[in-house]
């Protein structure tokens, strides 16, 4: 009899290897999102621990920042990239640093066991899809004013980039379970 305490169960499955691999792809998504702020607050010279910029406050200020730089014309700029200029930076910024700390800290706990789970598609999807939107999308808000700021080109529907970035993450469940 083995401990319980130790993972004995190691095997592979289908399903069980599919839920982990769009676990990764949801997670290098929100690692991305996390240098991006950390990068764009270096751009905008927001003065907040790097660490922080994970947290509310720290969500808050790197807001503040990109608002106050946001001059007419960098809001041309962003008004042909679509959706992303009538919603609040905040609010996006938020939702996603809430979805990138629920993939990290939540949805997480039980994956040592999900590989023995037969609807370990099932359950992984309905987790990412509660996440995922938001996390593409506040990368999508990084990328832009990443973008605009280091005059680099970005696409023209932000709204497609979002919803290939969810599609890349969940498509590939949905191709196991049929």
């Amino acid at each position: 009899m083995n401990p319980r305490i130790f993972m004995y169960e190691m095997d592979h499955s289908e399903p069980g290897d599919a839920a982990f691999a769009a676990f990764g792809r949801a997670f290098a998504i929100a690692a991305r999102f996390e240098s991006g702020c950390k990068a764009l607050a270096t751009l905008f010279r927001v003065k907040a621990e790097r660490s922080d910029l994970v947290t509310d406050a720290g969500i808050e200020v790197l807001a503040a920042a990109l608002q106050k730089a946001t001059l007419q014309s960098t809001l041309a700029k962003i008004s042909s990239a679509g959706a992303l200029c009538s919603l609040d930076v905040y609010r996006i910024l938020s939702a996603a640093k809430d979805a990138r700390n629920m993939l990290a800290h939540e949805l997480a706990v039980g994956l040592d066991s999900l590989h023995a789970q037969p609807n370990a598609c099932d359950i992984m999807r309905r987790n990412l899809v509660r996440v995922m939107p938001a996390l593409a999308m506040g990368d999508a808000l990084v990328s832009l004013y990443t973008s605009i700021a280091t005059d680099e080109p970005f696409p023209r529907s932000v709204d497609t980039y979002v919803q290939r970035i969810v599609d890349w993450v969940i498509v590939p469940l949905d191709e196991v379970t049929g």
